[in-house]
Order: structure tokens, then C-alpha cells, then sequence
């Protein structure tokens, strides 16, 4: 196998822009009002307020005091979008559903994976319909159930089908370039390293008809991944959320426990984030799985309280869909064991600046914006909110793009202008 080497810079050149020069007015914003820096002590005492930096067997601590984690920024993100894609009625262009992707390319077209239609959708600058091109069908540039994977340099766009597991290829106008499956399933798409590699994620938990009911421990695997030779590499191996195993006479069924979740991960170039859940860590490996960096919060994770993990129940046994499932609920929910502490951190995504953006874990998902930490080389930089139901799925350098779902279910894609 080929040896990879880069660093946090190895940013496909397109996506890299350089903080010192003036490019945009945003940037002009960051150098003169922008984000307040953490102050930084190396070998500093670990207890004390600022961020320690320390070196241990080849890999960078990076230590942080939960008060510059939690500190806002200057930065910010407008509550109102300036680009709204989707229409509650009209044309069948101008209506989303099943949104799994969304990306600005470079020429300012933005890019839409509608998964309703099975298609990819480009609109101007502005939201203006242009053309699609995919369908339903297995073949060539044709999707079950399309996600995307990324857009890399030179807008080449990635695209997984999550039915039959195909990656395929295409260029930035939508054409179709290649298309190959791995010989077996490789887990869910996380992003694409550089040299068309993929990272996936794949979780280890199962249960058969002699598994006694219970709770029952899941591993989530990282895989760097070739889409023909399939798995080349384990880049991690972390604790995923527990899930607990019921039984009714023949019938076996799982449910998540209530306030856990599964660690994220994300890519840039060679490098693949992965924020913890049994640990106010993020981790940063290499492609081949060396780890080299782990940015960790003091304080640990924060305490669970017993009547939050009741509250959490409630709620789901007021949403079930009749009194049977509500009956099954309170049974199951009644076994099992309430975590001692909560995730941190429930969502990475990496920026075209390379900062690392990590969402705060919440109990239950409401209408107040979210909460993210933003790193940069592993020291936190501040937090910023995104507004209130906006599900992120890229951020630019003057920009959130992300998806809204409406109370009739409606989709849009909004575009949210960002000022570092």
C-alpha cells in the first residue's frame, strides 16, 4: 500500500484559502473584529484556564478548559437565509423531499441530491432551477438511494447508493465519469480522502434468535475503503451507543438507549476526524489509521441526571403509535440501566477553511438553534450557533448550507451567509 502522508493543510487546493489574505469581505471581518483566540500554554498546568498543548508517543494533546469551549465567538451566521431551494406546492423542480446532500460548487451553482426522485439537482447562485440528472434505476448514473459523498477538486462530485452499496463518480456539470462496487458491504459513507479512497463507518452490533434480552454493546469501525478492492485499512476503532435487545415470544427487537448516540466522523484531504462519545475527545488520524492529534475537553462529560434519562422516556412513549407500542415501551424502557453521563459532541463537519466544527449533543432535538465548537488545530476557537432547524451540510468560507424541514414535512435548502 501506498504511504500517505499531508497534514491539516492537505486540503484539495480548491476548498484551501489563505487566512491572511483579504479574498472576500469576510475575511476582512475576521482580521478586524472576528473570533477571539484561546490563549494557548504549552506545559501549562492542566487545571488552569488555557489550552496545554504536549506531545506523547508521536501524537499532540491538545487539552482545553470547558469555558473557552462553551465561550461564543464573534462569529456569526444570519438567522434569515439569503437562498431558499424548495416550495411547499408548483413545479415538481421546486419541490424537495428525502434531501441527502447539498454542496456550493465552486462557479457559486449549488448541488442537491433529492432523494425522493433519486436524482441530482443544480440551481444557480440564487435558487433558480437549472437542470437534474440521475433517476431511479441501477444503471449508470442512476441511484436506489443516492447520499452524498463529497465534492472535491475541481467540483468532481461523489455519490453513494446506499441499496446497492455502488460509489459513483461524475463531473461538475452532473455527467457520468465511473462507477464501481465493492465486492461487500463496507459500511455507511463518511467522506472521500484525497486519491479517491473513501472512509466509511460500520457498526459491529447483532443479534440472532438465541441473543437473551438485554442491553448489548456496539464497536463502530472506521474504514479507509477502495471502491473496487473494498476495505484497505482500519483507521479507528471506538465505543458506539448501546442498544438494548428485547424479546416477545419469537420476536426479537432492538432500541436505542435514550440519550446516547454514535461517534461522528469526518475527512479532509488525508485526515479523519472522529469525535468520541465516552470521552470529551476528538480525535485526528491519518488515512492508514496513526493516530496523531486528540483534542481533549477537561472536566469530562457532563452528568446525565436520572430524571433527564425520565424525561427522555416519557417522551418517547407519548410518541409511540398506539397503546400496544406504548405498553412495549414502558416495559423495555423499565429494564434497562440510565447512562452516568451524556455525549459531548454529536456531529463533525470540516470547513473549506479546514476548521473543524463540532456540534453540541443535546437531549432532544426543539427548535432552538444549535450549538457548535469550532477547532482549529485542535484548540477551540469559540462557539457558534446555527439557526433552529437547520441540519448543516456544508460550511464555506462565507457560508451554512443546510436543509430545513418544514411541519407538513416540506424540505428546503437554505443558505445561510457566515461572518468569521
Amino acid at each position: 500500500m501506498v504511504e500517505l502522508e499531508g497534514s491539516e493543510s492537505d486540503l484539495p487546493s480548491v476548498r484551501r484559502a489563505h487566512r491572511s489574505g483579504p479574498t472576500a469581505p469576510t475575511l476582512l471581518a475576521a482580521l478586524s473584529g472576528g473570533l477571539a483566540l484561546a490563549a494557548t500554554a504549552c506545559g501549562g498546568k492542566p487545571g488552569s484556564g488555557a489550552v496545554t498543548v504536549r506531545d506523547s508517543a508521536d501524537v499532540r494533546i491538545v487539552e482545553s478548559p470547558r469555558s473557552l469551549v462553551d465561550r461564543p465567538s464573534a462569529w456569526k451566521v444570519a438567522p434569515e437565509p439569503d437562498v431558499v431551494i424548495g416550495a411547499t406546492e408548483g413545479d415538481s423542480s421546486d419541490m424537495l423531499f428525502g434531501v441527502s446532500g447539498a454542496a456550493q460548487l465552486d462557479d457559486g451553482r449549488i448541488l442537491v441530491v433529492n432523494g425522493g426522485t433519486q436524482e441530482l439537482r443544480f440551481y444557480d447562485g440564487r435558487g433558480r432551477f437549472l437542470t437534474s440528472v440521475g433517476g431511479e434505476g441501477d444503471g449508470p448514473g442512476e441511484y436506489r438511494v443516492p447520499r452524498l459523498v463529497a465534492v472535491t477538486s475541481g467540483d468532481t462530485i461523489v455519490v453513494s447508493d446506499l441499496r446497492s452499496g455502488r460509489f459513483t463518480v461524475l463531473d461538475g456539470r452532473g455527467r457520468h465519469v465511473r462507477s464501481a462496487t465493492p465486492a461487500r458491504f463496507v459500511g455507511l459513507p463518511v467522506g472521500r480522502l484525497s486519491g479517491g479512497r473513501f472512509v466509511t463507518s460500520l457498526g459491529s452490533a447483532g443479534a440472532g434468535p438465541d441473543t437473551p434480552e438485554g442491553e448489548l454493546p456496539d464497536t463502530v469501525r472506521f474504514l479507509a475503503v477502495d471502491a473496487r478492492a473494498g476495505v484497505l485499512d482500519t483507521v479507528a476503532v471506538t465505543p458506539g451507543a448501546p442498544a438494548y435487545v428485547w424479546r416477545e415470544g419469537a420476536t426479537v427487537g432492538f432500541l436505542r438507549v435514550p440519550l446516547t448516540t454514535d461517534p461522528s466522523g469526518a475527512v479532509a484531504g488525508d485526515l479523519v476526524y472522529v469525535a468520541l462519545t465516552r470521552a470529551p475527545e476528538i480525535r485526528t488520524y491519518r488515512a492508514d489509521g496513526r493516530l496523531v492529534r486528540i483534542a481533549r475537553v477537561r472536566g469530562g462529560l457532563p452528568h446525565l441526571k436520572r430524571s433527564e434519562f425520565e424525561a427522555g422516556i416519557r417522551r418517547r412513549i407519548a410518541a409511540a403509535r398506539d397503546e400496544e407500542a406504548a405498553a412495549r415501551l414502558r416495559r423495555v424502557y423499565g429494564r434497562m440501566s440510565p447512562p452516568s453521563t451524556r455525549p459531548l459532541f454529536d456531529r463533525l463537519v470540516v470547513d473549506r477553511l479546514g476548521d473543524v466544527w463540532a456540534r453540541r449533543f443535546v437531549q432532544e432535538a426543539d427548535d432552538r438553534p444549535r450549538r457548535w465548537t469550532v477547532f482549529e488545530g485542535g484548540k477551540p476557537l469559540g462557539s457558534v450557533d446555527t439557526p433552529a432547524g437547520l441540519q448543516v451540510e456544508e460550511i464555506g468560507e462565507n457560508y451554512v448550507l443546510g436543509v430545513v424541514v418544514g411541519p407538513l414535512g416540506t424540505e428546503r435548502v437554505q443558505r445561510h451567509r457566515l461572518v468569521r
